[in-house]
């Protein structure tokens, strides 16, 4: 028996229906058939994975905040080349300028895959602010970056973007608890320059790079809730009751 197999257009270009060659046409005998066909129909579709993403929130943590310095010394924007004038008329170049954070699946980089990643813009958060409300002169105005929780003073206007990780409620190709691993980077928009950051004052070198050059995150599960936890071991991380502070100095490599 021959069967001709139906094709059909895709883009204006005539393909076939299912992979086959000899151009698509083969001979069975009754009993093979439907078996056959119905093999070739299965190896034609993907199989159903479930993608659907929760958020990840950190637990006994109402705020993250990212202190960007050098040889542990707090960076100004002054230091970065922004003068008054940026800060007084809100420049692009200085509102544009950004902590990017980076989650990656493994701190290898010939094999990890990126997760997520989160563009913070500078804020003029309550940390660049004098007690009237004002912003701190470009001089005085420090680098520093803040994630809160979008469940406390509903009412006020916070800086929660990242404080819940996107990520796949039932992981196929990975297993919870599961580690990732967080790189920082500074965006000077003033200049278009990149300052690779980590959290540790230990002088790194090309041996001990990857060691120091990720904060660790774990996610987990429990009861259904998901949530996540930073490792302080060796970085500079410090929990001030339901804050925790985290320096990140400018990466110089030796």
């Amino acid at each position: 028996m021959e069967i001709k197999i139906a094709r059909y257009k895709h883009g204006g270009k005539v393909a076939p229906l299912f992979p086959l060659n000899k151009e698509n046409t083969f001979s069975f005998n009754e009993h093979g058939k439907n078996a056959h066909l119905n093999q070739l129909a299965l190896n034609s579709i993907n199989p159903i994975i479930d993608s659907e993403k929760v958020l990840y929130y950190p637990i006994q943590t109402d705020e993250l905040v990212f202190y960007i310095k050098e040889n542990d010394i707090q960076k100004y924007y002054s230091d970065y080349g922004f003068i008054q004038e940026d800060i007084d008329v809100n420049s692009n170049r200085f509102k544009n300028t950004q902590l990017r954070i980076n989650f990656f699946d493994s701190a290898s980089p010939s094999s990890q895959a990126l997760i997520y990643q989160l563009n913070l813009n500078t804020q003029g958060n309550e940390y660049q602010r004098g007690p009237g409300g004002s912003l701190y002169s470009v001089s005085a105005l420090p680098v520093i970056f803040n994630i809160e929780t979008p469940f406390k003073n509903i009412r006020k206007k916070t800086n929660s973007l990242g404080y819940g990780i996107p990520f796949f409620k039932t992981p196929v190709n990975y297993e919870i608890p599961l580690k990732i691993y967080v790189s920082f980077s500074l965006l000077n928009a003033l200049d278009g320059k990149q300052h690779r950051l980590y959290s540790s004052n230990v002088p790194l070198n090309v041996s001990n790079l990857y060691e120091y050059l990720y904060v660790t995150y774990t996610l987990n599960t429990l009861n259904g809730k998901y949530f996540y936890t930073l490792d302080s071991s060796n970085r500079l991380i410090n929990t001030n009751g339901l804050k925790k502070e985290i320096s990140l100095n400018i990466l110089n490599v030796s």
